[in-house]
């Protein structure tokens, strides 16, 4: 009889438990969050609609290009999370964001490839602010603020308020404040 076990982690597994089992165990810190996302690309994205598989490889593009300088930045001094978090954490947070946004009922990317990257990097630029960012203290927001519009300067968005203050409107292919959207109360 052969048995396979798959789980989550190792914490309360003994050494003979896992030298029975045979176990190989990778931490994230080993992998980094580089197969999760490429795993994610495939699964979640597996038919053409609604990311092309060349808008595929773009995106993940513009994963490799982006990810390390805003994890670097989360973990820089002076920016504070209150709440820890790891670097898979937030990448996973990104990919949610992301994934609801892109896969939402009604949401089409019309025109030409340039114009659907245009929407397609303004909803991960969205995405990238709140999956990395969110955790972050207040006053380590305007702090990250600055290394969102570097990072995303195609991406448009408008000055006076931080990124955070934004969402973006794919009918009118801008990014709007959110007070347009939630009325005060």
């Amino acid at each position: 009889m052969r048995m396979l076990f798959e789980v989550n982690d190792l914490r309360v597994a003994s050494p003979a438990t896992v030298s029975r089992c045979g176990m190989v165990y990778l931490t994230q810190e080993d992998l980094g969050w580089e197969p999760y996302v490429k795993t994610w690309l495939e699964t979640k994205f597996e038919r053409d609609f609604p990311l092309s598989a060349e808008n595929k490889a773009w995106l993940w593009e513009q994963f490799e290009g982006t990810i390390n300088i805003g994890i670097d930045k989360v973990r820089s001094s002076p920016l504070v999370e209150p709440i820890k978090t790891d670097n898979l954490q937030l990448v996973r947070s990104m990919c949610n964001i992301f994934e609801i946004l892109v896969l939402a009922p009604g949401v089409v990317f019309k025109g030409d490839e340039a114009a659907q990257r245009k929407d397609i990097l303004a909803f991960f630029a969205f995405s990238y602010t709140f999956g990395l960012g969110s955790a972050l203290s207040d006053k380590s927001k305007d702090y990250f603020d600055s290394t969102v519009r570097e990072q995303f300067k195609a991406a448009q968005y408008p000055a006076p308020f931080t990124v955070f203050d934004y969402y973006y409107n794919l009918k009118e292919h801008m990014f709007k404040p959110w007070s347009d959207k939630v009325k005060e109360f």
